[in-house]
């Protein structure tokens, strides 16, 4: 992991995905460390559906809604990214929601 974490940086190109995921898992959720390494995988591989998706989720965690939105744009039309959405919205106050099995769920109007 030691080495992944200079290479993501110098030669990312070098790593495979789940490598990424390493990287990011030996920083600690919510670190800036493991932010980079999530956003970097999405920028190498941004044909995978997970990768956007992970970064998307690590900038809802940070709050980083703008960057959140774009990375779901290319998570495609899944379940899970539909779900980002609507913390998204939470978040942003544009819809009604309620937290139920500590889950959000999105209230119609």
């Amino acid at each position: 992991v030691k080495e992944a974490r200079r290479l993501i940086y110098t030669h990312p190109e070098a790593l495979s995905l789940e490598e990424m995921y390493q990287v990011a898992k030996s920083y600690g959720e919510g670190t800036d460390g493991w932010l980079d390494a999530l956003l970097m995988a999405a920028r190498h591989y941004p044909e995978s559906s997970t990768a956007n998706l992970n970064a998307a989720s690590a900038c809802l965690r940070m709050r980083r809604l703008t960057d959140a939105k774009h990375y779901l744009r290319l998570a495609g039309d899944t379940e899970d990214s539909a779900y980002l959405s609507n913390v998204i919205r939470a978040m942003e106050g544009t819809a009604k929601w309620r937290i139920e099995n500590n889950k959000l769920i999105m209230v119609e109007n």
